[in-house]
């Protein structure tokens, strides 16, 4: 008989989670396993369990990454009952707070690879993707976006607002709905691109076509919608014909690399969109991600005539070559947010493009 089979995998994986938590005080928490063998909390209550499906489960933590558990909960590998925000705390304690030794994580992996290789968890159905290729190539990224959304589109609508826009909203409320603060994110994204009736506008990501419905209603433009998904595709089309705006909306199924528009845009968004690699013929650009930056709002108010940029969220891969800056984007910045250029911070990251741009500013 093996080591492996030897191994008692339910004690294993206690002694695991003692180690784990020592530090963690007071341990607010239960842990159950499949066996039924359970871990008491220090408190009087838990305030959450994790329940341990299987004796692989713990697997999970040879990643110790916020993936890694993440995945475990969703192939139900892990399972959370009780309150699911002091469960991220107690995450956030072995991610971030817990300074693990080279030895200790030596140790304690020697000590997961122990446990079976394989579980009996049910799983969700859905196998991890596959992805094969270079990295932001065009097969790639289109294989990772079918995975992610070609599931059906009543599964997103079950959580998603009436629109089914698919990214972070703006309340301005505690109480506002999820329709209303996703309805004023759509028009803050088209006031600070200074939408005209007639411009041409690329939605690049435009998912099931939010953005672009709201900017050809409300704003006249007149908006092509790119998506690798055709289910997404699909219900965007439905919504257009249903407005009655096929003449100012469309929606290409293709990735936005592979456009070919010879006669360009006015305007341009990309919205959640995480990582970016746009050129720009003229006008606005505007980059709404879930976590914006000033380079974010920088690109929003300056008219760049002839720039190509690269970004990965607020970090620049390169400092940007900056052609051009029309001698307007200094008063689009007061207009838009009520400052001039050069009271913006030269955030690190982006200071060697702010330079540049202060540069050109000065000799126009």
């Amino acid at each position: 008989m093996s080591t492996r089979a030897r191994v008692d995998a339910g004690a294993t994986s206690l002694a695991f989670l003692q180690e784990l938590f020592r530090d963690y005080r007071p341990r607010d928490f239960a842990v159950r396993l499949w066996d039924g063998r359970e871990w008491r909390p220090e408190t009087d209550r838990p305030d959450f369990t994790i329940v341990v499906r299987h004796p692989a489960a713990l697997r999970a933590f040879l990643g110790r990454s916020e993936r890694a558990l993440a995945e475990a909960y969703l192939h139900d590998d892990l399972e959370i009952e009780g309150d699911v925000y002091a469960a991220i705390a107690a995450a956030d304690h072995l991610l971030v707070e817990r300074d693990w030794s080279r030895r200790e994580r030596l140790r304690q992996a020697a000590r997961l690879f122990s446990l079976p290789a394989k579980g009996s968890g049910a799983g969700n159905g859905h196998p991890p993707a596959r992805l094969r290729g270079s990295r932001f190539s065009l097969a790639r990224d289109r294989d990772a976006v079918t995975y992610h959304y070609d599931r059906s589109n009543e599964f997103f609508a079950l959580w998603l607002d009436q629109r089914m826009t698919y990214s972070c909203a703006y309340w301005e409320r505690p109480d506002e709905t999820l329709e209303r603060a996703q309805e004023r994110k759509l028009d803050l994204i088209c006031c600070k691109l200074r939408l005209r009736p007639g411009e041409r506008v690329l939605d690049i990501g435009c998912g099931w076509g939010s953005f672009v419905l709201y900017a050809a209603e409300r704003y006249g433009a007149e908006v092509v919608g790119v998506t690798p998904s055709e289910n997404q595709a699909e219900v965007a089309r439905e919504r257009i014909r249903a407005a009655g705006l096929q003449d100012r909306c469309r929606i290409e199924v293709r990735d936005y690399r592979e456009l070919d528009e010879p006669a360009g845009f006015d305007k341009i968004a990309s919205i959640g969109i995480h990582i970016h690699k746009w050129v720009t013929t003229h006008g606005y650009a505007l980059n709404v991600d879930l976590d914006p930056s000033p380079f974010t709002d920088w690109i929003t108010a300056c008219g760049l005539e002839g720039a190509a940029f690269t970004t990965m969220s607020s970090e620049l891969e390169r400092p940007l070559s900056v052609d051009d800056v029309r001698p307007a984007a200094a008063d689009a910045m007061a207009e838009v947010f009520g400052l001039t250029f050069e009271e913006l911070p030269a955030d690190e990251g982006v200071g060697l493009w702010h330079q540049d741009v202060h540069a050109r500013l000065a000799r126009t």
